[in-house]
Order: C-alpha cells, then sequence, then structure tokens
C-alpha cells in the first residue's frame, strides 16, 4: 500500500467498554482481551507488547504502573504510565499468559466480533480470485490487527497527551512521521 492509499481504523474508547464489558465464551479469549486492553493502553509493537513481562513493571506513586521497555525494532527504551484502574488491576494481579502474534491477531478478531465491534469501515480485504487486496467496506472487527492497538493509543490520545511526549512513548522520532501514522497529516 503506498502512504496515499492507506486507509487507518481504530479502536475508540467506546468500543473499549464494549470489550471491558463483554462475556467471552473460552479462557483463551479472556487472556486474549487482557493482551488487548493492555495493548491499547500501551501503545507498542505486538513484538513489544506480547514481550512485556511481570519484571517489565513498576509501581508508580499515583497508584498506576510504568511499564519499561526496549523497542525490538528501534532499541529505544520508552516507559509509558498506565492509570487505567482495570489495566493496572489486570497488569498487578491477574497478567495474561504469554501468545504468539499470529495466534494473536486471530483470536483478537474473534474477540471483537463477541463484542460487537462490527461497524462497517473501509478497508483492504484479501481476495482469493484476484491474488490481491481489494478494498471495500468489511466489519471493524476483520480490519482491525494488533498493530492497530498501538495507532489506536497515538490516535486517542492525540491532543489530550502532548506530541512530544506521546512521540517518545509510541518511539517516533519526527513529528511529520507520527502525524501521518495517525492521519493527521492532511
Amino acid at each position: 500500500q503506498s502512504s496515499q492509499d492507506k486507509l487507518i481504523n481504530i479502536i475508540t474508547f467506546q468500543e473499549l467498554k464494549f470489550l471491558e464489558r463483554v462475556v467471552l465464551p473460552y479462557e483463551r479469549l479472556e487472556n486474549i482481551r487482557k493482551w488487548i486492553l493492555i495493548g491499547f493502553w500501551l501503545g507498542q509493537r505486538v513484538s513489544d507488547l506480547l514481550r512485556v513481562t511481570k519484571l517489565d513493571i513498576r509501581a508508580a506513586p499515583n497508584g498506576g504502573v510504568y511499564v519499561d521497555i526496549v523497542q525490538k525494532k528501534t532499541r529505544t527504551a520508552v516507559t509509558v504510565g498506565i492509570i487505567d484502574p482495570l489495566v493496572v488491576t489486570l497488569i498487578k494481579h491477574h497478567f495474561p499468559r504469554p501468545i504468539g502474534d499470529r495466534c494473536f491477531n486471530r483470536y483478537m478478531k474473534e474477540v471483537l466480533e463477541i463484542a460487537g465491534i462490527n461497524e462497517e469501515v473501509k478497508g483492504f480485504m484479501y481476495n482469493p480470485k484476484t491474488k490481491r487486496k481489494e478494498v471495500g467496506l468489511f466489519p471493524k472487527y476483520k480490519e482491525i490487527s494488533s498493530h492497530d492497538l498501538r495507532r489506536s493509543f497515538a490516535t486517542n490520545f492525540f491532543g489530550k497527551i502532548e506530541t512530544p511526549i506521546l512521540m517518545n512513548m509510541t518511539g517516533h522520532s519526527r513529528e511529520t512521521t507520527f502525524l501521518s501514522y495517525i492521519g493527521r497529516n492532511n
């Protein structure tokens, strides 16, 4: 995809509430929900998110937690503070089990579908007949992937957290790249 063709789909705060409240039928999906919630508030690539362990967590003076990460792609050390009470409880007392990123994406779509995150959005879907990705309208749960957790974090907190601080948390070094990443470059 060229940058002009980029379609950005994110999880909103309202959809996050659906995810928090939905009853899930299997424990494996409950584990994924924990990773989704942590990923939404952490804003890291899936390769960094799924490497987080309890050893990377430390208490913050405000009752929240700090998560210290060395980003795999850029080798940049970042610290992200989390104050959301539910996610802080998950991190402190119900930390999710490790999972591979391929399973994560597949199960994430299942959790989003059960949570009713099915608004029609513009996106790309592989067409087996043409063997190409084609643009169309699809349920949001089919279009969201693990990387969209990072983009959701950056987009939802843009304007609420100073841009240089937000860029530091996501590991972006240039503001133009960051603004393009969240679709604010026009």
